[in-house]
């Protein structure tokens, strides 16, 4: 059987391919829906895989791949065919750098070998279904990983210098103020909390999965059409931060809302797009200095975001908790998150990326192409 067409790369000039190598997941986690049309876990031979990424490699020079599996590490965990699929990337010594998706659970059996054989392979950026950092979300959910898990993961990837980009539903209808406390204090601890969607994130359901059918017999479902978080929530005050939050962020002036739109870019979206560039460029060339200059001051900017956020987060579960009015909590939030020093470290890290999009422009244009056309 041929590979598909890729036509689209050539077409739109990307510099990214996705590559799928397996349908199916061996987790159950509650609120998934891919799990009702795909029954089980069914996966391309190793050898077929990478000899479709070599011929993209030699067709269309790309050496970035997104690898759309919902989990690289199934069937087995990692223990055998994810090193099947990194012999191979290695045996024929392709040149890639890619990103992939992983449970948290791979932690139990993703030993050091296993991490640094996968750098080697090309891994630089990974999304992982963290979802919660409380155990009574994590069982909720159907996740196998325990909050400790979450912890460990967290610092095994960065360990090795691979970017996470973390799956998180930080509330659900059954939610408490405590567990959100949990939360935040983690997601601060991991510097995670500049991605907006960390603490915005609501759980989706979707219709014939474990979730709905659980809020059905809970009878959470709004009444009405169908929505995919029409749902009532158990605890009055989560309720109450709930509708504040919708109600705040969409009221938010423009200028305030492209700086928090600014921040979550940057600190995400474009920190895994340089985590390539530094593993390509980083240790040899013209780049060295300013890709080393980049990583240093952009950690420093994420830092006092990170804090702002946290700090606005934790009074803000406090001003729910004492019902305080909403005249009280959006003065709060004013004054807390919609700082002139949230402003000026959003101009900061703008204009550090525009400084590391000059360094490149200098040192020519490939570099510059992988700046601005690589995204996963």
């Amino acid at each position: 059987m041929p590979f598909e067409s890729r036509d689209i790369l050539k077409r739109n000039k990307l510099r990214v391919a996705q590559i799928s190598t397996s349908r199916g997941c061996t987790g159950h986690c509650t609120f998934c829906a891919k799990q009702l049309f795909w029954a089980k876990w069914r996966g391309r031979s190793v050898a077929n895989v990478v000899k479709e990424i070599e011929e993209i490699q030699k067709l269309y020079g790309i050496d970035a791949f997104y690898f759309i599996d919902s989990s690289l590490e199934d069937p087995d965990g990692g223990k055998k065919r994810l090193w099947d699929l990194i012999n191979e990337i290695l045996h024929r010594k392709l040149k890639i750098y890619f990103f992939a998706n992983f449970r948290a659970d791979f932690v139990r059996t993703a030993s050091p070998e296993l991490m640094r054989s996968l750098v080697s392979a090309g891994l630089c950026g990974a999304c992982i279904g963290l979802e919660s950092f409380n155990d009574d979300d994590l069982k909720l959910y159907g996740k196998i990983a325990t909050a400790e898990d979450n912890h460990r993961i967290i610092k095994l990837f960065r360990q090795f210098d691979i970017h996470i980009q973390p799956g998180f539903i930080n509330i659900n209808p059954y939610t408490t103020l405590d567990g959100l406390r949990q939360n935040i204090r983690s997601l601060k601890q991991y510097k995670m909390l500049c991605n907006r969607s960390m603490f915005l994130n609501q759980l989706s359901i979707f219709q014939g999965t474990a979730i709905h059918k659980k809020l059905q017999h809970d009878g959470l479902i709004k009444k009405g059409e169908f929505r995919e978080n029409g749902y009532n929530f158990v605890n009055s005050a989560v309720e109450k931060l709930v509708e504040f939050l919708q109600t705040y962020i969409a009221l938010i002036p423009d200028h305030y809302n492209r700086n928090l739109n600014a921040v979550s870019y940057l600190a995400n979206d474009f920190m895994t797009l340089f985590h390539y560039f530094k593993r390509k460029y980083g240790h040899v060339g013209p780049l060295t200095a300013p890709i080393q200059s980049f990583d240093h001051q952009i950690h420093q900017q994420i830092d006092i975001i990170n804090e702002i956020v946290a700090v606005w987060y934790e009074r803000l579960l406090d001003f729910i908790e004492q019902d305080r009015s909403n005249s009280e909590i959006t003065a709060m939030s004013n004054e807390l998150l919609l700082s002139d020093r949230l402003k000026k470290t959003a101009d900061s890290m703008h204009e550090l990326k525009n400084n590391l999009f000059i360094e490149a422009a200098r040192a020519g244009t490939s570099y510059l192409d992988d700046l601005t056309r690589v995204v996963f």
